[in-house]
Order: C-alpha cells, then sequence, then structure tokens
C-alpha cells in the first residue's frame, strides 16, 4: 500500500492502442472540440449583443453555454494529448485538479437546468407575477446557488479523495474522473463512495424533483391554453429543455450513481465521453434550432447592417464636415479629453462581405482560444512538461489570448451589432492592453531564446542556471518591461491633441492611428515609440 502524498504521476492510457484510430479519433474530437467552443461562445455572445434576448431565461440559457465550455475544456485537451501519446503522464495534483473543476461544472449544470425548469414554470404558469418573481436579483441568487452547490460538492469529494491511499499501478484509462480513480484505491473508500453518491445524489434527485413537478404543472397549464400557437410555443420550449435535461442526466446518473463499478470499461468510456464530449455541443443545437427568438434575434442583427450602412456614410459626411471646421476655427484644436468616442472604420463597408469577415475572424479567434488555452491547461497537468522551456511557453500562449482577446471579440461585435465606435476611456483601455501584451511577447521570446542557448551551449550548468526563482524573474521582468512601455506611450498619446477628425481607420485603437488624428506636435511620441520598438527588436 502506497500513500496517495506519495504517489508522483499517474498513467492515463487513452482511448486506444491503435495509433491509426487514435489519429482518427484526434481529428473528430477536436472538430466537436472546435464546434462546442464556436457554438457555445457564439450563442452567449448573440444573448450579449440582443436585447430582446435579455431575459431571465436566456439568462441561465448563456450561463449553461457558458458551463459547457468550461466542461469540455476541463477533460478534451487532455484526451487529445492522450490519443497523440501512447502513454500520458498526469501528476496526482492535476489529476484532482481536474476531476474537482468537473464536479463544480457538472453540478452546476445540473442546477441550473432545474432554475431553468423553474424559470419556464413561472413564466407559463403564473404570467403576471413573472417579472416580480424572476427579478433580477432572483435570477442572479439562483445562478450564484448553482455555481455555490457545485463548489460544496467538489470540496467534499476531493478533500475525501485525497485521503485515500493508491496502490500500484496508477493506471487510469481516460481522463481523471472520481469512479475511475476510486478502482485505484487500496484503502477503505467505502466515505468517499457514499460523498459521492450522497452529493451527486442530492443534485441529481432535488434537480429531477424541481424538473418534473415545474414540468408537469406546465403541462397541465398548457392544456388549457385556448390558443393553438400559445400552446406550440409552450411545447416547444418544454421540449427543448427535456430534451437536454434527458441526455445530461440520463448519462450522468449511469456514471456517478452506481454502487461500483459494474459496467465494462468499454462502456464506461462511452458514456463518460459521450457526456463530456457530446452534450456540450448539443444544448446550443437544441436550444437555438427549436427556438424562434433566437431565430429571430439574429434575424434582426443580419438585417441591422443596412441601416447602420446608411448610418455610417452620414456619419462620416457630418464628422468629416464637423472636425475640419473645428480644425479651422480659432482655437484650431479640440482638446482629446472632449472627446467621447472614436469611430473604427474595421475592414469593410460592403454587407456581403461582413458576414464571410465574421466567420473567418469567429473561426481563427476560437481557434487561437483553443489552441493557447489548451497548449496552458497542457502544460500544467502534464509534469513532464514543468520545465523552463514550457513555463516560458505557457506564459506566451496566455499573452497570445490575452492580446487576440482585447482586438478580436470588440470586432466581432461591431460585426453583429454595426456599431463600431468606441468610447475615448475604452479606446485608453484598448491600447494600453494592446502595448503591454505586444511588448512584453517580445521580451518573452527573448528570455525563451536565453533559455535555449543554455539548454545548448551550457547543459551541465542548465539547471543551476535557470532555476525556478530566476525563470520567474525572467518573466516579472518582461511583464514589467512592458507595464512601463505602456505607462509612457498611452500617458503620452492621450495627452494629444485630436482636431483632423475621429475616424480611425483601423479596426481597434493603436498608437500609430491615432498619431494621423493628431494636430498637435506629435515628435515627443514618435521619438518614444521608435525608442521601444527598437528596445523590443533588440534582445
Amino acid at each position: 500500500m502506497e500513500n496517495s502524498s506519495t504517489v508522483i504521476d499517474l498513467i492515463l492510457l487513452g482511448m486506444t492502442d491503435n495509433p491509426q484510430l487514435g489519429i482518427l479519433l484526434f481529428g473528430v474530437f477536436l472538430i466537436v472540440y472546435i464546434v462546442t467552443v464556436l457554438g457555445n461562445l457564439g450563442l452567449v455572445v448573440l444573448i450579449r449583443v440582443s436585447p430582446c434576448l435579455h431575459t431571465p431565461m436566456y439568462f441561465f440559457l448563456s450561463n449553461l453555454s457558458f458551463l459547457d465550455v468550461c466542461f469540455s475544456s476541463v477533460t478534451i485537451p487532455e484526451t487529445l494529448a492522450n490519443l497523440l501519446s501512447k502513454l500520458q503522464a498526469v501528476s496526482l495534483l492535476a489529476c484532482v485538479t481536474q476531476m474537482g473543476l468537473s464536479i463544480i461544472f457538472a453540478s452546476a449544470e445540473c442546477n441550473i437546468l432545474a432554475s431553468m425548469a423553474y424559470d419556464h414554470y413561472t413564466a407559463i404558469c403564473h404570467p403576471l407575477l413573472y417579472h416580480i418573481t424572476m427579478s433580477r436579483v432572483r435570477h442572479l441568487e439562483l445562478v450564484a446557488g448553482c455555481y455555490l452547490g457545485g463548489l460544496v460538492n467538489m470540496v467534499s469529494v476531493t478533500t475525501s479523495i485525497t485521503q485515500l491511499s493508491f496502490c500500484q499501478p496508477h493506471v487510469l484509462p481516460h481522463f481523471c474522473d472520481n469512479p475511475l480513480l476510486l478502482t485505484l484505491a487500496c484503502s477503505d473508500h467505502w466515505v468517499t463512495q457514499i460523498l459521492i453518491v450522497g452529493c451527486g445524489g442530492f443534485t441529481l434527485i432535488t434537480s429531477i424533483m424541481v424538473i418534473l413537478v415545474s414540468c408537469l404543472s406546465v403541462l397541465m397549464t398548457i392544456l388549457r391554453i385556448p390558443s393553438a400557437s400559445g400552446r406550440q410555443k409552450a411545447f416547444s420550449t418544454c421540449a427543448s429543455h427535456l430534451t437536454a435535461v434527458g441526455l445530461y442526466y440520463g448519462t450522468t446518473m449511469y456514471t456517478y450513481l452506481q454502487p461500483s463499478q459494474r459496467g465494462s470499461q468499454a462502456g464506461n468510456q462511452m458514456v463518460s465521453v459521450f457526456y463530456a464530449m457530446v452534450i456540450p455541443v448539443l444544448n446550443p443545437l437544441i436550444y437555438s434550432l427549436r427556438n424562434q427568438e433566437v431565430k429571430v434575434a439574429l434575424q434582426k442583427i443580419l438585417k441591422k447592417n443596412e441601416e447602420i450602412k446608411a448610418k455610417r456614410r452620414e456619419s462620416d459626411q457630418y464628422q468629416t464636415t464637423s472636425w475640419g471646421k473645428t480644425c479651422s476655427g480659432p482655437m484650431g484644436a479640440g482638446n482629446a479629453s472632449e472627446l467621447s468616442e472614436f469611430f473604427l472604420v474595421g475592414f469593410t463597408n460592403e454587407l456581403q462581405l461582413q458576414p464571410i469577415l465574421l466567420a473567418l475572424f469567429f473561426l481563427i479567434y476560437a481557434v487561437t482560444v483553443v489552441g493557447n488555452l489548451g497548449l496552458l491547461v497542457l502544460i500544467v497537468v502534464s509534469s513532464r512538461l514543468h520545465t523552463p522551456m514550457y513555463f516560458f511557453f505557457s506564459n506566451l500562449s496566455f499573452i497570445d489570448f490575452c492580446y487576440s482577446s482585447i482586438t478580436i471579440p470588440k470586432m466581432l461585435m461591431g460585426f453583429f451589432s454595426g456599431c463600431q465606435t468606441i468610447s475615448f476611456s475604452g479606446c485608453v483601455v484598448q491600447t494600453s492592453c494592446f502595448v503591454i501584451f505586444a511588448v512584453t511577447e517580445f521580451f518573452l521570446l527573448a528570455s525563451m531564446a536565453y533559455d535555449h542557448y543554455v539548454a545548448i551551449f551550457s547543459p551541465l550548468l542548465y539547471r543551476i542556471i535557470m532555476f525556478p526563482r530566476f525563470c520567474l524573474q525572467l518573466v516579472a521582468a518582461s511583464y514589467a518591461v512592458g507595464l512601463m512601455n505602456t505607462v509612457l506611450l498611452t500617458n503620452t498619446a492621450f495627452h494629444l491633441t485630436f482636431c483632423k477628425s475621429h475616424v480611425i481607420t483601423h479596426y481597434f485603437c493603436d498608437i500609430s492611428p491615432l498619431l494621423k488624428l493628431s494636430c498637435s506636435d506629435t515628435q515627443v511620441l514618435q521619438l518614444l515609440l521608435f525608442v521601444v520598438v527598437l528596445m523590443c527588436l533588440c534582445p
């Protein structure tokens, strides 16, 4: 018997031993993961930018989509890594962390589904009291309670599992999950088993009871609705919800409420894959394809482009004339602090190209997020990658994720809503973030080059030179230099006066386009910008 505190690594066998089948499964699961992220994040963005979807029901639905993205991101990247390697080692701490996050998101999703059922019940059975019962405070409290319930379950189960002893071999069939981890325990784990069944059973039974009572009440009310269209709308809403509930609860109960792992390994593996990968990609399809309000909201956003194009042309003409008069006035300049917003020209005004660009940039952003966050998670959970080189690499992935997140989402929302304006303070924040991540990435790449130099030319002294504290100092210095340059450049840039126009010929705020709008002396800022660029290139 070996205590769990002494276990260094667990071995994840993966889905198959066949290399050809592994490559095929890798492609399938990667496509499923990308579609999951695109579908759920797309639904969240649609709900966010559509005022007609700002209701409690769609607030719950946006949280459900967020949980599906998180739940998939906890398991699928690790599964993809396993498919590309014969054996994948993972530390016990990383395994317990993955398991704990899965418990939080799975429990919270059960509670969210119950909250959505209660929302349907209130909307259909008590429509006159709906806005009072489902006030903003109430649905925020419900969502907070859903996450809190998941956190309580996670703490209870993971605390108990970490007290167990594990015997050799430390081999798991696929990703870390509490029923699978219990099979490795050689100490008495009946208390842990009771906790898993108790926490999972309480969450499932209470949420199922809420759903059943709500659906029965809704059904009885629907049958009394005289309007055929009203009955059809109510049935459609409930059918979508019951479909999602049936798929999710069926697989979850099979996995977590068995007294022991009586099923075959292949059967348990297939069920785990289904609830971890397939259900998250189905939820946005279930709630959007059968939901007329979502379709109407999407159509309204797409139709807005016609009106916005005409308004944009009028706005451009008016702003050019107005700001031109300001330049020729006696003052000759308008202070930047008087500006309320800038107008971003973007890529094109052609309506035919905008849906294509929206899809293209959305796909690029999704791949960027999935790739960099997946790589970051892989480096964190894989003990073999806990080296200075991959520590720098994980920071580079984090910076790339942040770098794209400060520009692309704003551009995508502009495609959705047609609004390409950005406030003065928003422009300051976007420019500051852009500079800090750009400069930091230059110096981080220089640190990685130095790490390669030491590893190749001084391999015997590598662990002495590149010890953890020094690596942390290099990364901290990179961020510090980026912050220092941000303060210097943005403070100088936004103290200029802007009088030519407030139309930025770019799709995000940057210092170079801002220089073209200034009517004051920009030589100091240009010199600072040249020095910063030179300093970034020199390392």
